[in-house]
């Protein structure tokens, strides 16, 4: 049994910008808490290893999630206060 009414319509409540940082704070977050489980146990390199540039790229991205987790709260506090809508 079909019916051809549409009962409820989508509408999103936060805007396209909003939704985006909080899915980019979500990814940081979860990446910042995966490479510092790493950094404070590498368990990928032997302790007796010449290969140190491994632990080198992880602590490179370890710093630009904490710059993109910086930057995003500053962009969610700059639309705090100067944004149009309501949301």
């Amino acid at each position: 049994m079909s019916t051809d009414t549409v009962l409820y319509k989508r509408s999103y409540v936060f805007s396209f910008i909003i939704r985006l940082c909080h899915w980019l704070r979500a990814f940081a977050i979860f990446g910042l808490v995966i490479t510092g489980f790493y950094i404070a146990w590498p368990f990928l390199v032997a302790p007796d290893s010449t290969n140190v540039l491994e632990q080198g790229w992880v602590r490179f991205v370890h710093e630009v999630l904490g710059f993109v987790l910086v930057a995003i709260t500053l962009i969610r506090a700059y639309l705090f206060f100067f944004s149009r809508s309501n949301v």
